[in-house]
């Protein structure tokens, strides 16, 4: 049984696909801030679904967008949200690696939320450490040198 605090996980991109055929007509007419303001929309109106078949599509029809770059972190923490940590994971690397980087410091957190709850205790050192290297003023430094220590005890 799922709680309505921990959503149920989302459908693998394939599914999505499947599940919601007019996606992809819609790419072809809409442009990228149409689709990142849909997936947006769809996402504030609790249609997880909904929103992460529009990120997706969003990142693979305008993948040098502005709105793509911000679309897979978008979608990376929709994933972590949904309990697909291996998903997020991909999701948060893909974004430090091609994103705006005003959004770094949260997708290094989101990195090491998702080693964390894979249970990848190396990874999830090295992905706090980056982040307290990174941005040693984090708001999210007190909760790096907290799991930190927590990785370090017996």
């Amino acid at each position: 049984a799922v709680s309505e605090s921990e959503p149920a996980p989302l459908p693998s991109a394939p599914a999505l696909a499947a599940s919601a055929p007019t996606a992809a007509p819609q790419a072809l007419v809409a442009g990228p801030a149409q689709l990142f303001a849909d997936a947006n929309a769809a996402r504030r109106a609790r249609d997880d679904v909904r929103a992460a078949l529009l990120y997706r599509e969003l990142t693979r029809a305008h993948p040098a967008s502005a709105e793509a770059r911000v679309a897979r972190a978008s979608l990376a923490q929709l994933l972590l949200e949904h309990r697909d940590a291996p998903g997020a994971l991909a999701g948060f690397d893909e974004a430090l690696s091609s994103g705006p980087q005003a959004l770094a410091e949260e997708m290094l957190v989101g990195r090491a939320v998702a080693l964390e709850r894979m249970g990848d205790a190396a990874g999830e050192r090295a992905a706090w450490s980056r982040l307290l290297g990174s941005f040693p003023s984090s708001v999210h430094a007190a909760r790096a040198r907290a799991r930190l220590d927590a990785l370090r005890a017996p």
